[in-house]
């Protein structure tokens, strides 16, 4: 198993919408990148019931580098982890803050989630970031 235990929550129904699965992905990565904790070490849970969707393998891809990520519901009995990590909600996410229409300048920690998304893609972006 993976080193580290990721609990995910998501809200009702936005399993499948672009922009509110976009944020709990930002906000995994975030989280990951506070702790110092490289994706390959993480296994994602998520604790909603909600069902597979066309975004899921995102978290293989990106966040969930450990072990493949797994639902709550599939898991017939307790969850015993070196190190459990929860990311916070979407919802508490820099992008929902309404704060930034007056931004002048690149968002640094966006610009290091997307070449974090590149990378796991093998996509090009400037290394410089």
């Amino acid at each position: 198993g993976a080193e580290v235990v990721m609990f995910v929550t998501r809200e009702k129904g936005e399993h499948v919408n672009m922009y509110h699965t976009l944020t709990d992905w930002y906000m995994a990565w975030m989280t990951l990148r506070i702790i110092q904790v490289d994706p390959s070490l993480v296994q994602v849970v998520l604790l909603d019931a909600h069902p597979s969707g066309p975004l899921d393998p995102f978290w293989n891809q990106v966040i969930s580098r450990g072990a493949p990520m797994r639902r709550a519901g599939e898991i017939g009995g307790k969850i015993l982890a070196k190190r459990a990590v929860w990311s916070p909600p979407g919802y508490s996410n820099i992008l929902l803050g309404k704060n930034w229409d007056d931004c002048q300048k690149p968002m640094r920690m966006m610009e290091a989630f997307v070449a974090a998304v590149d990378d796991a893609y093998e996509g090009e972006h400037s290394h410089d970031i």
